[in-house]
């Protein structure tokens, strides 16, 4: 029979987690106040996970929360998304970059996000706009992205 060692909580992990949840919690409210909103994501959990099992989607949320009134053209979040995915500045991206990201936002992720009413897209004035929860499911994406990166660094 193959036992398993059992690893005991560190003193100090309920307290690490504590400051993780009211960060989380802290974050949410103040990219909700931001964005003028409830922290609640009126979707269904399998609808969130579902937005947020794509890095592109995940990337537009994070956009859009960061940018005043959560609007943005799609020309600017194909080039956000892109610099983002190759790790370089928004200026550094070439056009076939861009395009190949551009082409899949309007084909497959920004009617994905339409349909789960978490964004409005204005297509003949090429506008996107963060809709409610925008805030509070970009601050979930942020806070997996730095939990994730510090289990990767332990």
């Amino acid at each position: 029979m193959v036992q398993r060692s059992r690893q005991r909580p560190r003193v100090g992990d309920a307290e690490k987690r504590v400051d993780e949840s009211s960060l989380f919690e802290a974050q949410v409210a103040d990219a909700d106040e931001r964005a003028g909103e409830s922290a609640a994501v009126p979707l269904p959990a399998e609808e969130v996970f579902s937005v947020l099992r794509n890095g592109r989607r995940r990337a537009v949320l994070s956009y859009l929360a960061r940018r005043p009134k959560g609007v943005a053209s799609v020309n600017d979040l194909s080039r956000a998304v892109t610099a983002a995915e190759h790790d370089i500045p928004a200026e550094h991206v070439t056009e076939r970059q861009r395009k190949c990201v551009y082409v899949s936002l309007l084909q497959v992720h920004l009617p994905a996000l339409v349909e789960a009413n978490v964004v409005s897209w204005n297509e003949s004035a090429g506008t996107v706009r963060g809709e409610r929860s925008v805030g509070a499911l970009a601050a979930v994406t942020d806070l997996l992205d730095r939990a994730c990166d510090a289990d990767a660094e332990r």
